[in-house]
């Protein structure tokens, strides 16, 4: 039987050129305030454009 870590072992975002970066919060008058670039969302709307998400809550 195989472990439940090992399943993932070969499955991670740095091998597979999806590395994650930090990017600090920006805090303007005591509020959190996130900046969002005109491109990154250009980008995803095209990722996203065709695909469906589904949320399934059941017994």
């Amino acid at each position: 039987m195989t472990p439940w870590a090992n399943l993932f072992a070969t499955n991670r975002l740095a091998t597979k050129r999806m590395n994650l970066n930090y990017i600090s919060t920006i805090i303007i008058d005591g509020e959190k305030v996130v900046k969002i670039l005109e491109e990154d969302v250009a980008r995803d709307n095209e990722k996203w454009a065709s695909s469906i998400v589904v949320y399934v809550v059941g017994t």
